[in-house]
């Protein structure tokens, strides 16, 4: 629901729009979803514009050992109650939801039978709500600094938008 690093810690640069080579071929409503996928010559094929940033570098340590203590499998769980949650509170809006068998525990995509709506995304913004588009879906990923007051919000916001 957040966009982030893949720690739990929320940096105020992590919505940035990435201008590297390796991401300018990636396109999420494009069809390969990746467009090109020859490197870069030499270690420019590494760089993805970001520099050292010691304090990130403390905070990415710390996040890993929350982690490492939390263990994988109970990071997994806590995902797959909070995506259960979503599709519980979200399939009877009009939307198409994988059932739980075939989902990542911590993603969840839902499909427009009539296409997306007009402005979702942005009308989701607006109320401080931040998904994102992949192939005509709408993706919904919660992380582990979500909770179940997050979940409702998002589920009332929805609701609400998609009136």
């Amino acid at each position: 629901m957040l966009n982030g690093p893949s720690v739990p810690v929320r940096m105020p640069h992590s919505r940035r729009r990435f201008t590297t080579y390796a991401a300018c071929a990636v396109a999420a409503e494009r069809v390969p979803y990746f467009a090109d996928t020859a490197y870069v010559a030499g270690a420019r094929r590494f760089d993805m514009g970001e520099r050292d940033h010691f304090v990130s570098l403390e905070m990415a340590a710390l996040g890993m050992e929350l982690m490492a203590r939390w263990g994988s499998a109970g990071v997994i769980a806590r995902l797959r109650m909070l995506t259960d949650r979503l599709a519980a509170g979200l399939g009877d809006r009009g939307v198409t939801i994988a059932p739980p068998r075939v989902r990542a525990p911590h993603i969840l995509s839902l499909s427009f039978p009539h296409g997306m709506p007009e402005r979702l995304f942005e009308r989701l913004a607006a109320e401080n709500v931040y998904v994102a588009s992949r192939l005509g879906r709408l993706r919904i990923s919660p992380h582990v600094y979500n909770d179940e007051a997050d979940v409702d919000r998002f589920i009332a916001v929805f609701r609400s938008v998609m009136r």
